[in-house]
């Protein structure tokens, strides 16, 4: 069993920039499981891609490098991007209400955020894709959980992120209806945010 793999930083930057371009020119996101595995085939044969690799490990190691290793960061780096949005401005709109910004805390990679309104009533919100959605819901209890004051009344929101193009109103139904039932609110944010709420 061979140990980690090490890569010189300017080689793991070079392959890094072309994955991530041909991510975004094929629409990785959008694709389904066959595509996206031709698109993994096509960066093991890619001589600037797979063939550099092999300089540095097996074969075989290759393509779960290029999967666990560059477009796990790409699916983080372009989830971040989506969230560059004005997050005290949506929550304001959604509420009907000035919000104040308490805290934020980052939990693996997760933002949550805790908002005390107008109405001097808080509101945790966790920020996820739509595909996690369940582990943005479980960063929001962690920190519930470890927060000082037990006696307030929360208010949870999930903010969700949808790497693909589309959101069907299906996908967002399903979401919501599971999420009813504790009494979470959702807000779904794709190119440009949208709100639903049931």
């Amino acid at each position: 069993m061979e140990g980690k793999i090490k890569l010189p930083r300017n080689v793991v930057q070079n392959i890094r920039k072309i994955v991530h371009q041909q991510a975004d020119e094929v629409d990785y996101f959008s694709q389904d499981r066959n595509k996206n595995s031709t698109f993994f085939n096509n960066l093991v044969a890619d001589p600037r891609v797979g063939g550099v690799l092999k300089d540095y490990m097996g074969q075989q190691r290759i393509r779960t490098y290029i999967k666990d290793s560059i477009m796990n960061r790409y699916s983080k780096d372009r989830t971040s991007a989506l969230f560059s949005c004005n997050l005290d401005q949506i929550l304001s709109t959604h509420l009907s209400e000035v919000v104040y910004l308490i805290e934020r805390k980052t939990l693996k990679s997760s933002n949550v955020y805790l908002y005390r309104t107008e109405s001097d009533s808080y509101i945790v919100v966790g920020e996820g894709t739509v595909i996690k959605w369940e582990t943005a819901l479980r960063r929001v209890l962690e920190f519930i959980e470890n927060c000082n004051v037990h006696e307030r009344k929360w208010e949870i929101c999930l903010h969700l992120a949808s790497t693909k193009d589309s959101l069907t109103h299906s996908d967002k139904e399903h979401i919501i209806n599971s999420l009813k039932y504790i009494d979470v609110k959702v807000i779904f944010l794709e190119r440009k945010p949208e709100t639903i709420e049931k």
